[in-house]
């Protein structure tokens, strides 16, 4: 459980880096074949993605997606930072050093505000809809955007708690001999 949704004592480990098989990038917008068995979720103030006591939830938890033209759509209000439409989905990165990368900008760019990103058990996810971003993103009209979105994954509406097995606290300029902070 994310120790900045829960003030409690923690234990610290260290994990070592999850090697997975994916399949390659395609034009589907199905739920992938194969996903890594963990992803990483960078949180900070202000991200339009809430952590409550029951998970992750999206912004937007009330559309509802009935074609692949609305997923399509969706997908690129999401991926777009100029719109300031609710999104249905929470981004998640593969890679666990993109995803301390990516939290320490967030704090660069934010004053040193500090930034979470927290592990995820993709077993743990349940039945939900999951999508690789560049599948959705190769498959909108014109395509492009596959390489700058290579192993970051939509899932839609939510994350349970029990999905979020490990953390890790960053900030700006810190992040490189880190431990995992488990329960």
């Amino acid at each position: 459980m994310p120790s900045h949704l829960l003030p409690l004592p923690a234990l610290t480990i260290s994990v070592m880096p999850v090697s997975y098989h994916t399949t390659s990038p395609t034009t589907s917008t199905a739920t992938p074949l194969s996903i890594p068995s963990y992803l990483y979720r960078v949180d900070y103030p202000g991200s339009r993605t809430l952590l409550t006591p029951s998970g992750f939830v999206a912004a937007n938890t009330t559309i509802t997606i009935s074609s692949t033209i609305a997923l399509r759509h969706h997908a690129s209000l999401h991926f777009d930072w100029r719109s300031r439409a609710s999104s249905p989905f929470i981004s998640l990165f593969a890679d666990r050093a993109h995803a301390v990368n990516w939290a320490q900008a967030i704090s660069v760019l934010r004053e040193n505000v500090v930034c979470y990103v927290t592990q995820i058990s993709t077993a743990a996810l349940g039945p939900g809809p999951i999508f690789r971003a560049a599948d959705l993103l190769g498959a909108a009209p014109g395509g492009g955007g596959c390489g700058q979105h290579a192993g970051e994954y939509l899932v839609l509406w939510q994350i349970p708690i029990e999905a979020c097995v490990g953390e890790v606290v960053v900030r700006a300029g810190e992040g490189s001999a880190m431990s995992w902070v488990v329960e």
